[in-house]
């Protein structure tokens, strides 16, 4: 009977200790969980993904200006980046109806993708361009069109510096907020109505439609942060 009650004693004991170093590293971790706002907890968990990318090639763009002939951007899956697919814009073909010298593809035209005032944007894609007859003459670089409610208005936006003619893959990056104080004036400088930035439109450019070499663009990305 007495070596029975020894032995009960003993387990007591040893739960005792074992719930005490238990607690100890309970006391560790959830603090420093319930330290996080409670989204910071719900990310840590692995329930809320990352902002997706708005940019993917080929589902997130236009090929060309609306109706442009003859079509002069096309999906490429021989000249890649990494695997993924590219847009190429040849020369030759379609011009946009902004200026007669460029080659260029939106992202989502015309409907862009909404946005807030304060909204940070995070763009990049990789560029290669072919040979060109003008190769110390600009070349092909992204950019981003900010537009009014309606898109009623182009209020310009960042763009890259052009990737030379000749030159392999190369990595562009914009990082930008959205302003959030209001516009007076549209991308060339006229007046218009007091307005914020409400749509943005990711753009690829080449200068100028008289140049031999084809680009390419790919791994496009676009991220909004709220």
């Amino acid at each position: 009977m007495l070596d029975d009650e020894k032995l009960g004693n003993t387990s007591l004991r040893l739960f005792s200790v074992v719930f005490i170093i238990l607690a100890f590293f309970a006391s560790l971790v959830v603090p420093a969980f319930s330290s996080l706002t409670v989204t910071q907890q719900i990310q840590a968990a692995g329930q809320i993904a990352s902002p997706p990318n708005l940019a993917l090639i080929p589902n997130d763009w236009t090929y060309g200006y609306y109706a442009d002939v003859p079509q002069y951007v096309f999906v490429d899956y021989n000249v890649t980046y990494n695997g993924d697919p590219s847009l190429r814009l040849q020369p030759g073909g379609g011009i946009d109806d902004f200026n007669l010298s460029d080659r260029a593809a939106w992202m989502n035209c015309p409907f862009g993708v909404s946005v807030n005032p304060g909204d940070n944007i995070s763009c990049s894609a990789y560029l290669e361009t072919g040979i060109s007859n003008d190769s110390g003459l600009y070349g092909f670089r992204i950019g981003i069109d900010m537009w009014s409610s309606g898109f009623s208005y182009d209020l310009g936006g960042p763009h890259s510096n052009y990737v030379p003619w000749n030159s392999t893959w190369t990595l562009v990056t914009i990082n930008f907020t959205v302003p959030t104080t209001n516009f007076t004036e549209n991308e060339v400088g006229n007046s218009i109505p007091s307005c914020q930035a409400s749509y943005i439109e990711m753009w690829c450019q080449a200068n100028n439609a008289n140049d031999s070499g084809n680009v390419w663009i790919s791994d496009a990305q676009l991220y909004i942060n709220s």
